[in-house]
């Protein structure tokens, strides 16, 4: 399946696009890498043989044809939009989320037990597990998003140590 991601090196994106990948699909990547954060991002999924990379969908557009069964996923700070051939399959608020390279508000969370807090406070979900039900959708395998919003902050430890540790190297990856 040929997935059009727009915005892939968003934070949100590139979960998106790392998860795609791993799951063998064909990844077209539509974003304007206009931070060091997103050259990083690129980094890691770039060199994949299965991920194309343009600045905007103009330049997709010249360089690829479109195909009639690839999926358009368009991620905004107002939700995630999921089309194909001009017609909406689903669309999806984004709801408080956690995970790996996050941004922390230093001012709200100062250690990773205000990290745990906050989770819980928002009844924020894993940035994977919304990803995972985003391309259950796509594949799919479901019908409609539903959010799981139980256990929220319950993650193993060690989850919410890899997030603290690249919140503390400022950003930095770790693999």
């Amino acid at each position: 399946m040929v997935i059009v991601l727009y915005n892939c090196f968003d934070w949100i994106g590139y979960h998106f696009a790392r998860q795609l990948l791993h799951r063998g699909h064909e990844v077209i990547g539509v974003d304007e890498i206009d931070s060091e954060k997103k050259e990083e991002l690129y980094l890691y999924v770039g060199r994949n043989s299965h991920f194309q990379y343009f600045t905007s969908a103009e330049q997709r557009l010249n360089h690829c044809h479109e195909c009639e069964e690839e999926v358009h996923v368009l991620i905004d700070r107002s939700g995630v939009e999921v089309k194909q051939k001009d017609r909406s399959i689903e669309t999806a608020e984004i709801p408080a989320l956690y995970g790996e390279w996050m941004e922390i508000n230093c001012e709200e969370i100062e250690t990773i037990d205000d990290l745990q807090f906050w989770i819980i406070q928002h009844q924020a979900v894993y940035i994977e597990d919304f990803v995972e039900d985003m391309i259950s959708i796509i594949e799919g395998r479901k019908e409609s998003l539903k959010i799981e919003r139980e256990g929220g902050g319950e993650q193993p430890k060690e989850i919410l140590e890899k997030i603290w540790n690249i919140h503390l190297k400022g950003g930095e990856f770790l693999y």
